[in-house]
């Protein structure tokens, strides 16, 4: 039987991910935390990516996936927001279609969204894309946060964080705007900092 309850709301914006959803999704089923639901939006993939996500979902029925499709892309940023929309959870966990989370990924994350904190977020181990810039972008990052001395942020990565509802709803989630597009991250945890403080939890990945 689903969940009645939802605490976490998982969103996962999706676009020709046909070779990593399989792993992400997996890793989600695989977490160690009760009463959360999976919302994938489907952003107009040209590929086999609806397919694999309808072929888990009806082997696994007991789960709450929610699959919601975009007829036009519109990019990640406008998908997570779509995803916020039918969200049931007060707390929101974003994760990207090409990465895999730990076991232990979402028990982390809520233990840490304490007072004061607007945000906890993290990287990830596993890079699962062929992109080379994104690859970059991966080793990049988890070096450079790895090696922080302070663990709260003036910006992150929106590929693996959480937040709560309210505050992503006040601050009007993720911009649209193609003109703020290349810094659709700094722009949204700008905005969200005004709320509380970013932290990063290097142990949530």
């Amino acid at each position: 039987m689903l969940n009645k309850y939802i605490e976490v709301s998982v969103i996962v914006p999706a676009y020709n991910a046909g070779k990593t959803i399989e792993d992400c999704i997996n890793s989600l089923l695989s977490q160690n935390f009760k009463n959360f639901e999976i919302i994938i939006v489907n952003d107009a993939s040209k590929d086999n990516t609806l397919g694999i996500i309808k072929k888990i979902i009806r082997k696994k029925s007991r789960q709450s996936i929610k699959i919601v499709n975009v007829k036009k892309n519109s990019g990640a940023s406008a998908a997570r927001n779509i995803g916020v929309n039918y969200a049931r959870g007060k707390i929101l966990a974003f994760l990207d279609a090409d990465c895999v989370a730990y076991r232990n990924w979402l028990k982390v994350f809520s233990k840490e969204l304490k007072e004061g904190i607007s945000a906890v977020v993290s990287q990830y181990d596993k890079s699962i894309t062929s992109s080379f810039i994104a690859k970059f972008a991966f080793y990049e990052l988890n070096y450079r946060d790895r090696h922080l001395k302070n663990k709260y942020l003036d910006s992150a990565s929106s590929c693996n964080f959480m937040c709560r509802k309210k505050d992503y709803l006040d601050v009007s989630g993720f911009s649209s705007d193609r003109y703020t597009e290349p810094a659709e991250d700094m722009d949204f945890f700008f905005r969200l900092s005004k709320k509380g403080k970013i932290k990063f939890v290097d142990e949530a990945r």
